[in-house]
């Protein structure tokens, strides 16, 4: 990437409350100013009118149900409007803006004719005035929130018409010599002369740059910065998904799944994603058609809207009756669906996989198991949720059940993509798209029975379903804006009255990096590994709100984490390398690609190491100043501060505590279950080794009826004849009966050695009680 740090910080906002909060402005500002209510698709266009963007349908819709529900706007017959209470708010707002545009015209007129000293007509004055604003846009757009420095008293920088390209533009504009003069003295002593209002709305503009930037990068940034597609995936549909994207059934999801649809096929240069269902799921599909045999398509239409109205009426002959009733002609029967989407998803880019060969590979037995593990969970999760219920003193709520060919498809579906990534080069994945399989589903029962599984195996991050709506609302935010002119749209955004100033969760981000380079910490290595962390950048943004927030400590602490991780790694890749040198399948690529691996991890552990160097000095110094200061702070806030602390701990750990005992008693029954079974195996050696002492008794009698031509008589005389094995097979009899009794009274009967041998198990790792 070309220019980082801009890409970062677009990233970054995108998927910050920001976004959400430049969106609801927008449609606020769109609402005022409309004369009248608007639908959807009105509100699009007068969104596209003023601001010369397109907005994506799903963030949209989910704008404007919050505002509905905050009794912001107002929906009546299928159309979107201000309240009255909102819209006396955006009168009073805008005259406001006006009588402070006002003053900073009074301003700007005062700086020409008083300090430096020009008299002009008023037309002259009006046009200075419309290019100086132009220009600090351009400034803004070319600058982002870095202009702030060039028009602020505070800046490091008072010059900005050095930028010959932006002083040009505004100059043609003026195409007056005298007045272009004005301009550079006007740029040049803006800072020094700046008023409060000026100060104020340059500060708005930084922010709303800021809001601006939220909604997506440039379309021209994007292309240059980006190489290849931002998502590179797999993506798996369950049956459900098929269901809402051939309109078969009713669901809230229906929407996001065509819109995930829509997305991707619009944007393939960013998100380069092939939609898959695998033959099972295609026979699931199929099988649905038996479902269907009894939907009539001959009832009246009063029949249909009696039938409507029926609360048990199911989701799929719901969507049927309903299409049936507003239009007749167009509307197929399911069954008639089912057999022309075969040609309908191929159309629609979404491709049958043949799985049949994988499955096979894994084993009936296999899934078999892991059908076992599914439905324990469900049985887990009714029981849990019955006992939740009757504690609570609620109704019970209706069990959760999966028939055994849903089991079937669910499971060998989870298994095929786990098996698919499996397959992969690299045992290690660090991003999402390293991942590469996913599964879609609409199903929140196989979305948890899957967290669960990853969080029981403690081996991955990465999830195997994504929700569609989940999925969409994570993909619009690395796309770009939508715009025909970005320039254009940024200038006509940031000029707006009511756009989003507020941004509630600060651009941490641009802080972080302009400190470290400050402390000549500037290397794109350190500064990406930091910045992109999320847990580094949640830290950051909670210690750097406190009163004694103090910098130098805080980077150099996590400069020290970095570092020890970096110096982890290097110790396994030490190990990794000295392994596949003693092993002779490794190839000399393998050991070389170790070899810079390892190298790489080197350079990395240096680089943090010189950044923490640089932070030292100043650490030592404010390690000794904050003693003094410590001790001047206010007894009585000590003592409230750690009033606060102990019960923020305590809630804390009552929930940890609260959390554990669920998972704890979620693997109870898989703990009985172990428990049975190992003492089935104890308890069933002993009948092993009892009836190989009687099959070799049956042996030894055997060979002796063989010798005496099967002669049952004789071989009993010849038994009598012989006291000495007579008495050795009578002796040894009741020995070894004897002690089989024993042993089985003690494995059956005796409870405490029983106990004994319960406590003396160790249990596996993944059903150790959580601590």
């Amino acid at each position: 990437m070309k220019d980082l740090h801009k890409i970062l910080t677009a990233l970054n906002l995108s998927s910050s409350d920001t976004r959400e909060d430049t969106i609801i402005s927008i449609i606020k500002t769109t609402l005022f100013e409309s004369d009248k209510p608007v639908d959807f698709k009105e509100l699009i266009e007068n969104i596209d009118l003023i601001y010369d963007v397109e907005l994506y349908d799903a963030e949209l819709k989910e704008c404007l149900k919050k505002l509905f529900n905050e009794n912001i706007i107002l929906f009546e017959h299928n159309q979107y409007s201000l309240t009255v209470n909102e819209k006396s708010k955006f009168k009073a707002l805008n005259a406001n803006l006006s009588i402070d545009e006002n003053k900073r015209f009074e301003s700007f007129k005062n700086l020409i004719e008083v300090k430096l000293k020009y008299k002009l007509e008023q037309e002259d004055l009006k046009k200075l005035w419309s290019t100086f604003n132009k220009y600090l846009y351009s400034c803004f757009y070319y600058y982002g929130i870095k202009a702030i420095e060039y028009f602020h008293p505070a800046g490091e920088s008072k010059n900005i018409s050095s930028n010959a390209q932006l002083f040009n533009e505004a100059l043609n504009d003026l195409q007056n010599q005298h007045l272009s003069i004005i301009f550079k003295l006007l740029i040049d002593n803006f800072a020094e002369y700046a008023s409060e209002n000026d100060i104020n709305f340059i500060n708005d503009l930084g922010q709303k740059t800021l809001a601006f930037v939220s909604l997506g990068l440039s379309p021209d940034d994007a292309k240059e910065n980006f190489d290849s597609a931002i998502i590179d995936w797999i993506l798996y549909l369950d049956t459900n998904f098929l269901f809402s994207i051939l309109d078969l059934h009713i669901n809230p999801e229906t929407e996001s799944c065509k819109e995930l649809l829509k997305l991707v096929l619009e944007n393939k240069e960013y998100i380069k994603i092939k939609f898959r269902y695998s033959d099972l799921t295609h026979k699931e599909l199929r099988d649905k058609k038996k479902d269907f045999e009894n939907i009539d398509s001959s009832l009246t239409k009063s029949a249909i809207r009696a039938l409507l109205k029926s609360e048990d009426l199911d989701d799929f002959s719901r969507q049927y009756y309903t299409n049936l009733l507003t239009n007749p002609d167009q509307t197929l029967h399911p069954n008639e669906i089912i057999d022309l989407s075969d040609r309908v998803l191929p159309k629609k880019h979404i491709e049958i996989s043949r799985s049949k060969t994988r499955l096979e590979h894994l084993g009936e037995k296999y899934i078999n198991l892991k059908i076992q593990d599914y439905q324990r969970y469900i049985d887990d999760l009714n029981e849990i949720r019955e006992q939740f219920a009757q504690e609570k003193g609620n109704k019970v709520p209706r069990e959760r059940y999966r028939s055994d060919k849903q089991k079937e498809h669910d499971i060998s579906l989870r298994e095929l993509i786990l098996d698919s990534r499996s397959s992969l080069k690299g045992k290690n994945p660090n991003t999402f798209n390293e991942v590469k399989y996913y599964g879609v589903t609409l199903d929140d029962l196989l979305i948890k029975y899957d967290i669960y599984e990853i969080r029981k195996a403690g081996i991955s991050k990465y999830p195997t379903f994504f929700k569609p709506s989940f999925l969409l609302n994570q993909l619009v935010k690395i796309l770009p804006i939508k715009t025909n002119n970005y320039k254009k749209a940024f200038i006509k955004a940031v000029s707006a009255k009511g756009f989003n100033k507020d941004i509630k969760q600060s651009n941490d981000i641009i802080k972080v990096v302009s400190y470290l380079k400050k402390q000549g910490i500037d290397n794109e290595a350190v500064l990406l590994n930091l910045i992109s962390e999320k847990l580094f950048m949640d830290s950051f943004r909670e210690q750097s709100s406190k009163d004694n927030f103090i910098p130098e400590a805080f980077f150099e602490s996590e400069l020290n984490k970095l570092y020890e991780k970096s110096i982890e790694e290097i110790s396994s890749y030490k190990t990794e390398i000295i392994k596949s040198n003693l092993e002779k399948s490794k190839t000399v690529e393998e050991n070389e690609k170790l070899v810079e691996e390892k190298s790489e991890k080197e350079n990395e552990a240096a680089l943090y190491r010189s950044a923490m160097i640089k932070l030292q000095k100043q650490v030592n110094t404010l390690t000794k100043n904050t003693k003094t200061i410590k001790n001047q702070i206010n007894i009585f806030e000590e003592l409230d501060k750690e009033k606060k602390e102990k019960e923020k701990i305590s809630e804390i750990e009552s929930l940890k505590k609260a959390k554990i005992e669920a998972e704890n008693k979620l693997f109870e029954k898989e703990k009985k279950d172990f428990y049975k079974q190992e003492l089935f195996k104890w308890r069933r050696s002993t009948w092993v080794w009892f009836s190989i002492f009687i099959c070799l008794i049956l042996f030894v009698l055997f060979i002796l009826f063989k010798n005496n031509n099967y002669d049952i008589v004789k071989t009993f005389n010849q038994l009598k004849e012989n006291p000495l094995l007579s008495l050795l097979v009578t002796l040894t009899s009741i020995v070894v009966s004897s002690g089989f009794i024993k042993v089985l009274i003690d494995k059956h009967f005796n409870h405490s050695n029983i106990k004994a041998y319960r406590e003396g198990l160790e249990l596996p790792e993944k059903l150790k009680p959580i601590k």
